[in-house]
């Protein structure tokens, strides 16, 4: 892997890529005419460079384009382009990155016999009120709506890449996501989701499309065996402590899966139990909180592929997405709005602060996090390398210039390493679960 180009150049260097598909722009309407005074990857750029301010001005805008172009550019001009043309142009642009070629990382033993490992989360991005009549979002004790926008994320971690992306209303919950998996699904690929989206459904058709899945058990599902009997999993359990066998699951479907259920400790079923009760959204069966004492999976990846430990340990790796969204939401400025800015810069913000994150994942982190574990024998920290890029930004173009033309890696790798810590990090996790398959394998 190259070394990383770092923010002003690599910008440049991806802007000039996208500048042949400049037609996009033609094709939603953002470009009727050759541009006299601002082009649309310019005014692109223009938002990135002024991360990590809130909502970025008119005024501001216009000046960083005023820079760029070396003529003067009003802020009425600016706001003449915010449209929604631009907005799907910026859509296109994200969907152009999504689908450009990333280098993977060296593959992990763990992953060696799939596709890719895919990791579906969402998070939330709560908007202006006046948004709500595009963004609906959730409804307090008195009935004022709120405007909120929901992002659904696929990641793979086996080249730690972003895979897609969809911004809907904070309405469509997890569970209508669950299918928008099977548009990219290939053959051999893992899908490991939390139980926001689980549908047995949807499992069937990922299974008969040749790919397999991890995901936590829902209580309520309908459960057989073998021999498609109703099968008791908490009489079961009860009686043998834990469980790894293959079941059926579904009323429907009936699909063969197997099942992992492993104990655990009591001070945890416990507090599990604490924060279910307290939950206003749930009403609790005393089946369910007994079952509460254990974590039970269902996949379709066979016992000498992974063993019920490393389908525990695996499933951790799921909340790789929740520091993906924390980084985001932290450092990306992704939820900073101005209560006086229109629907469409609003919408600007979002769709340029995540071209912004997938620009920072392609050209920063991935190279930067091969080069220090391979050169320095550490590994990078996502959130300390978020923080510190977008913190001093203006300090990393002109140190190229200085001194030695190593000197910015070993930098950013002593500022944005991981802590020396008891506790593992998702790196060392990681690594440690690849070491685990490959002992298997001599063994």
């Amino acid at each position: 892997m190259k070394k990383p180009e770092l923010h002003h150049q690599a910008f440049d260097h991806e802007m000039a890529l996208l500048k042949a598909d400049e037609r996009i722009g033609r094709d939603v309407g953002f470009i009727r005419r050759r541009p006299r005074k601002i082009e649309p990857l310019q005014l692109l750029k223009a938002f990135c460079m002024l991360l990590p301010d809130p909502c970025p001005s008119l005024r501001s805008l216009a000046a960083v384009l005023s820079i760029l172009r070396s003529r003067s550019v009003s802020k009425q001009a600016v706001a003449k382009r915010l449209n929604g043309a631009w907005v799907d142009f910026l859509k296109q642009m994200l969907a152009l990155l999504l689908c450009r070629h990333i280098e993977p990382g060296p593959e992990d033993a763990l992953f060696s016999g799939f596709g890719r490992v895919l990791l579906q989360d969402s998070s939330v991005l709560p908007l202006p009120a006046f948004m709500a009549r595009y963004y609906k979002g959730s409804r307090n004790g008195h009935d004022k709506a709120y405007s909120q926008a929901k992002v659904q994320a696929i990641l793979d971690i086996k080249s730690r890449s972003y895979v897609k992306f969809d911004i809907t209303s904070f309405t469509r919950n997890d569970q209508s996501a669950a299918g928008d998996i099977l548009d990219i699904l290939g053959t051999g690929d893992v899908v490991i989701r939390d139980l926001g989206y689980f549908v047995t459904g949807v499992l069937s058709r990922i299974h008969k499309a040749g790919a397999f899945f991890l995901s936590r058990y829902h209580h309520r599902s309908s459960v057989f065996d073998a021999r498609c009997a109703p099968l008791d999993i908490l009489e079961v359990l009860t009686r043998k402590g834990q469980m790894d066998a293959l079941i059926r699951i579904g009323a429907v479907e009936k699909l063969a899966v197997r099942i992992v259920a492993l104990p655990v400790p009591a001070s945890v079923a416990n507090e599990r139990r604490r924060l279910m009760r307290k939950d206003t959204r749930y009403c609790p069966s005393a089946r369910h909180l007994k079952l509460l004492g254990w974590t039970i999976f269902i996949t379709n990846v066979p016992e000498e592929t992974w063993d019920a430990r490393q389908i525990a340990e695996i499933y951790g790796l799921r909340w790789r997405i929740e520091i993906v969204f924390k980084a985001w939401k932290s450092h990306f400025g992704i939820t900073s709005y101005s209560q006086r800015a229109s629907r469409h810069q609003i919408e600007s913000v979002i769709y340029t602060r995540l071209i912004y994150a997938l620009l920072f994942q392609i050209t920063v982190y991935s190279p930067l996090l091969y080069l220090m574990k391979s050169r320095y024998k550490r590994k990078v920290s996502l959130i300390k390398l978020a923080s510190f890029f977008t913190r001093y930004h203006w300090l990393i173009s002109p140190v190229p210039q200085s001194i030695d033309k190593n000197f910015p890696i070993e930098i950013l790798g002593y500022f944005c390493a991981y802590d020396k810590r008891k506790r593992l990090n998702y790196e060392d996790r990681l690594e440690m679960l690849g070491e685990q398959k490959n002992d298997n394998k001599l063994s």
